[in-house]
């Protein structure tokens, strides 16, 4: 893994950094950046030319607003992508999409902390809810509302028809308390096994529900054998057990 934290990249040629870094790491199968400002500044032609190895990206707290450097870059390995705590708005969000549709692999994103809003989330949800490998997703904290929340219904419904997502955290958005009960009610008609998680509320899969039933039945049949078996007994001692 090559790692940059919390520097300032901002006077340097970040490529040429990047570059001296790889002198090591000739093949990095993780590039994590973080709290360095940088913004995206000369990563198109680093990546451009390091893309084949890399399994895990990691841009956290870049300021990055929208993702133009990510155009037209192919990761063939990338499983795993981070860009947690950046600005990323509509326009970063739209070509976000185009970036997840281009790469089928791709298993994880961690897109919270960002300003995704409404409609962004809508077109994103489309995107992810048809992506053949994603199985966690994470828009937490993305000032997304009780019209964006609607898209959840769209992740939900794809999870159950096959698709392999697993995980979606929506926590920390504009959604009121009772607005978050509507959709996860919602959610549990699906009847889906991926997990919704929002503020207050974990959202049980079909099969955790069945199981913790199961639980409930076994621990009142478990109860009810213990007001049996420890019922008070009467016990007369004999005089020659004095």
């Amino acid at each position: 893994e090559l790692a940059l934290e919390h520097m300032d990249l901002v006077p340097y040629d970040l490529a040429r950094l990047l570059a001296a870094g790889l002198k090591l790491h000739l093949r990095p199968a993780a590039l994590r950046l973080a709290g360095n400002g940088c913004a995206g500044i000369g990563l198109h032609a680093f990546l451009d030319r390091r893309c084949d190895s890399l399994q895990r990206l990691s841009l956290e707290g870049e300021g990055l607003v929208d993702l133009s450097f990510m155009t037209g870059l192919r990761f063939p390995r990338l499983a795993a992508l981070a860009l947690r705590g950046n600005a990323v708005d509509a326009l970063g969000c739209d070509q976000l999409q185009t970036f997840v549709q281009t790469h089928p692999g791709l298993r994880s994103l961690d897109l919270a902390a960002n300003r995704v809003g409404n409609a962004a989330f809508l077109l994103l949800a489309a995107g992810c809810a048809g992506h053949p490998g994603l199985t966690a997703l994470d828009v937490s904290e993305n000032m997304v509302a009780s019209r964006g929340a609607r898209a959840l219904a769209d992740l939900a419904a794809a999870a159950a028809a096959g698709a392999p997502l697993a995980r979606v955290d929506f926590s920390g958005n504009l959604v009121t308390p009772e607005e978050g009960e509507a959709v996860a009610a919602a959610w549990r008609k699906i009847k889906t096994d991926c997990v919704l998680i929002m503020d207050g509320v974990r959202q049980q899969t079909k099969k955790q529900h069945q199981r913790n039933k199961s639980l409930e039945r076994l621990s009142s049949f478990s109860e009810k054998a213990k007001q049996y078996m420890c019922a008070p007994l009467l016990c007369i001692n004999s005089p020659e057990d004095k």
